[in-house]
């Protein structure tokens, strides 16, 4: 069985054999079952509400929040799974190129499925996924600054992130004080947003210590509108990139 779920007659399976395979495993049913269960995290003021709601309305709402919640956990664990699968697939094919580190690799494994399974964004799984591979390869790096990286990615929404990896491919190689800034206009081009929406996600960044606005202090600076990355971006960067 675990030949069969690692080879197919194409290579690595795809995400519906994967899910066919997986549901034959009496494992994943009890996987499945745990995150239904997971109920902690509804809001306990809603569940409260319950009790003086003449209308009903309020359990109606706790039960689409348990229910959508719940789908959306199981099917998180599962595309996790399958992202966590093809991982190990890549890193098999090139096994004699790499070399692991397994120090704290269940430590990164928990920490891969509980990003993940909170994910509103299939995108964030696949950049917990080259989290993970980095962090198992890198050895410059201690648990605690890998465990740091997954924080910091899960705070970032997709755009975010979008934002440093266009920025860090301008600026990663150059020291801080040589940096050209990028523009909020440069940044709405390359993500095909607005500039009024690409200011806001570079502000953010900077109020997280990621980007630094360039004219800060500047008497005729007109911004904030130009930016450059902060040296923990590379950090980033390296851990998003695919190894």
């Amino acid at each position: 069985e675990r030949h069969e779920l690692m080879i197919s007659q194409r290579g690595t399976l795809t995400f519906e054999e994967f899910k066919e395979k997986i549901a034959r495993s009496g494992e994943s049913r009890s996987l499945m079952g745990r995150a239904s269960d997971r109920y902690d995290k509804i809001p306990s003021l809603i569940r409260t509400i319950q009790n003086i709601d003449p209308t009903g309305i309020a359990g109606a709402i706790d039960q689409a929040l348990s229910d959508n919640k719940a789908r959306r956990e199981q099917e998180n664990i599962m595309r996790a799974l399958y992202a966590l699968y093809k991982a190990i697939c890549y890193l098999g094919s090139r096994q004699t190129e790499i070399e692991y580190n397994y120090q704290g690799v269940s430590d990164l494994t928990y920490l891969y499925f509980e990003k993940s399974q909170e994910s509103y964004d299939d995108r964030k799984i696949e950049y917990y996924k080259n989290i993970w591979m980095n962090g198992l390869i890198s050895s410059e790096e201690t648990l605690e600054e890998k465990a740091y990286v997954f924080n910091v990615v899960s705070s970032l929404s997709v755009d975010e992130i979008s934002v440093l990896s266009h920025m860090a491919k301008k600026q990663m190689h150059i020291e801080f004080q040589k940096r050209q800034p990028v523009t909020v206009d440069d940044v709405a081009q390359e993500l095909n947003v607005s500039s009024h929406l690409s200011q806001q996600l570079c502000i953010g960044l900077a109020g997280k210590g990621l980007l630094h606005d360039h004219g800060l202090g500047r008497f005729d600076y007109k911004g904030p509108v130009n930016f450059v990355i902060t040296d923990y971006v590379k950090l980033i960067s390296k851990y998003l990139t695919k190894p």
